[in-house]
């Protein structure tokens, strides 16, 4: 539980301050951080990196945090060990807030991929917070005494970490296992030049490697890609792909060329758009599929429904599922957004 030198109220506003110090571009920390990580190999870029990091500093105010929290609280002295994905930048700040949210002590893993930015962010923080209890460790010494287990990676990575929770004895009710995800749009054949835009980057941000990223775009039959296609082209203009992805896609693209399977891809190679069956496909290549009902298209969200994170629309017939959103927020989610339908504030407090 909280210690009684730290209040929720301590910790909220020291999250809130720490947050207004790194929307910074230019505070030293963050710029520290953000250069130790392009150094890595991780295929992030600069322009991501800003994006990732603004985009989780504004959700950190007070006001989101406090409703998020939503008076929900621990009874006991609890720990959780993290073992954190490092496929987008802060992608691991959600779990560690939560636990900083509810006086949790955290025991996590950073991945080899990216482990400043969420590190700087916490000798930050803890400068203004130091009653904190967060340590970072080795990937085999994340289970080491904790309560509740919260695992992010490839099937591999979690199939590995399985067979490390049930040699420590873990309650299967504490454990929380995410494995891969992807996003899925949805449109109408209407759409707008601004609304293929925020499609744009729902599919391209993270060239395509985050869970929420969208792999599968549904549309009406007979549609064509070409105005999405130029949205596309226009968002790499100001957020190029990390210098891996041209390399990837032009091995796609012969690969498709090849057995003649339609297919659209930009001169730069930055990304690539195939028409057919709603099935995933490598990061920087998204698939085009057509509809004749939306009936169809539900029937395939609801087979695919535990990978699904996020489906993205703007009108069209109606949600049918809680993780619709609009265009354009896909690579923009809220701080309590439910990665594969968990709270994780309902998971460390039960």
């Amino acid at each position: 539980m909280l210690s009684t030198f730290m209040t929720v109220a301590e910790s909220i506003a020291a999250l809130d301050a720490t947050a207004r110090k790194w929307i910074d571009v230019e505070y030293p920390p963050r710029v520290q951080a953000m250069n130790a990580t392009l150094a890595l190999d991780n295929n992030f870029t600069p322009e991501a990196i800003h994006f990732a990091v603004n985009q989780q500093m504004n959700q950190i105010t007070s006001s989101n945090l406090e409703s998020w929290l939503s008076g929900r609280s621990v009874d006991r002295d609890v720990s959780v060990g993290v073992l954190n994905p490092g496929n987008v930048p802060m992608a691991d700040l959600q779990d560690l807030i939560a636990a900083v949210l509810l006086g949790v002590s955290y025991r996590g893993s950073l991945s080899s991929r990216s482990p400043h930015l969420l590190s700087a962010f916490v000798e930050d923080l803890r400068s203004s917070l130091p009653q904190i209890n967060i340590e970072f460790v080795e990937k085999d010494q994340v289970l080491k005494g904790v309560d509740k287990v919260i695992a992010t990676g490839t099937t591999s990575t979690l199939d590995a970490m399985k067979n490390a929770i049930a040699r420590a004895g873990l309650d299967p009710e504490d454990v929380l296992l995410r494995g891969p995800g992807f996003g899925v749009a949805i449109l109408n054949g209407s759409e707008s030049e601004e609304q293929l835009e925020r499609l744009a980057e729902d599919i391209l941000m993270h060239d395509g490697a985050g869970c929420r990223s969208i792999a599968v775009v549904w549309t009406p039959a007979g549609s064509q890609p070409d105005a999405l296609l130029d949205a596309m082209a226009r968002f790499r203009a100001v957020f190029p792909c990390a210098p891996g992805i041209p390399g990837r896609v032009e091995m796609q693209r012969a690969y498709l060329a090849a057995i003649e399977y339609p297919h659209a891809y930009s001169d730069d190679k930055s990304f690539l758009v195939s028409k057919g069956p709603p099935d995933i496909q490598q990061p920087g290549h998204v698939r085009w599929s057509e509809y004749e009902s939306r009936d169809e298209v539900w029937d395939w969200i609801g087979a695919n429904d535990d990978e699904i994170q996020v489906i993205v629309e703007d009108g069209g017939g109606g949600s049918k599922n809680h993780r619709t959103a609009p265009l354009g927020s896909a690579q923009r989610p809220e701080l309590g957004w439910l990665q594969s339908g968990c709270d994780v504030i309902d998971f460390l407090a039960s």
